[in-house]
């Protein structure tokens, strides 16, 4: 799959991926991002977020983002609004291709998309 290039993540707590997984995605703080080990996978980051449930985060846990490493809310933001759309088509997709199941459309981006 082609897996998104940016993703919305909103943890300050990192993992060790099982010595025989397969890493899926890495990032700079927190190296493993996902891994597949056999029919499972685990993922770190939010493919799921809505635009709605991002702007709570950033406004009701706000303490949260002058912790090392956070980045600003209207980073957030402005990168819900570029990337979003594209993360939440493949989490559709990969939904699809991992259990034959499609995410509902209830997100306005990706709906206009």
């Amino acid at each position: 799959m082609n897996w998104p290039t940016q993703v919305f993540q909103w943890h300050k707590e990192g993992f060790t991926a099982p010595q025989t997984s397969v890493v899926l995605a890495e990032g700079e703080l927190f190296c493993h991002q996902a891994f597949q080990l056999g029919q499972a996978f685990a993922l770190q980051f939010h493919p799921e977020i809505t635009q709605m449930a991002m702007n709570h985060l950033i406004t009701r846990s706000d303490f949260q983002l002058v912790m090392p490493g956070a980045r600003p809310g209207n980073t957030h933001s402005s990168g819900y609004l570029q990337h979003g759309p594209h993360q939440r088509q493949w989490l559709g997709e990969f939904l699809t291709k991992w259990i034959g199941v499609r995410e509902e459309k209830s997100d306005p981006l990706l709906a206009a998309a």
